[in-house]
């Protein structure tokens, strides 16, 4: 699938607005954290920061759509040496609901 833009971010907005039209997302100006996320995520990961994920989000490398309907996005972080983390959300792409860095990326 072709692409008018040649920012990812914005190209998976717009394939994410051809596949869902009823619905046009936005780049929001908040984002919201899952209680899963709250409670877990960051017990678990204690030295992830929100505002990393929210950049993820922002200006991602790469995008997927899960079978469950959540969104994947990947980019690099500095903070964690450059490697890349990556940061679920669930469908409405403003709730974060999973990050972790990613090992296994090979792209």
């Amino acid at each position: 699938m072709l692409f008018r833009s040649s920012n990812l971010a914005e190209a998976a907005i717009e394939y994410a607005v051809s596949i869902t039209p009823s619905r046009v997302m936005e780049r929001p100006a908040s984002y919201t954290f899952t209680e899963y996320f709250e409670e877990e995520v960051l017990r678990k990961r204690p030295y992830l920061r929100k505002e990393w994920c929210v950049r993820v989000v922002q200006n991602p490398e790469r995008v997927e759509r899960q079978a469950d309907g959540r969104w994947r996005f990947w980019a690099r972080i500095s903070e964690l040496e450059g490697r890349r983390l990556r940061v679920v959300t669930l469908d409405d792409w403003t709730t974060i609901h999973n990050a972790f860095p990613d090992r296994g990326l090979t792209r």
